[in-house]
């Protein structure tokens, strides 16, 4: 049980860390937009950082999707004779 719960501690950190990256990136693309619609000068806009900031995105999710599949399924049975199915 101890090593269960260690794998899920370390597996709940990698993947908070990777919800960070997500929501920081998602965080600075609001804000920069919603400076933008303020602006009245209409300032060009950095299309390279904001195409930046989807991809570190779009990786940080591929990432969660991989560490998601790669966790091992745990059975436990939930009632005598059956076991757990992720699927379910």
């Amino acid at each position: 049980m101890e090593a269960i719960g260690r794998l899920a501690g370390g597996v709940a950190h990698n993947f908070n860390n990777l919800l960070m990256v997500i929501l920081g990136e998602c965080s600075q693309l609001l804000t920069q937009a919603e400076q933008r619609g303020k602006n009245t000068s209409k300032e060009p806009v950095d299309i390279e950082q904001s195409l930046g900031s989807l991809r570190a995105i779009r990786d940080a999710g591929e990432r969660a999707s991989a560490l998601t599949n790669a966790t091992p399924d745990i059975q436990w049975p939930s009632s005598p004779g059956r076991r757990y199915d992720r699927s379910e």
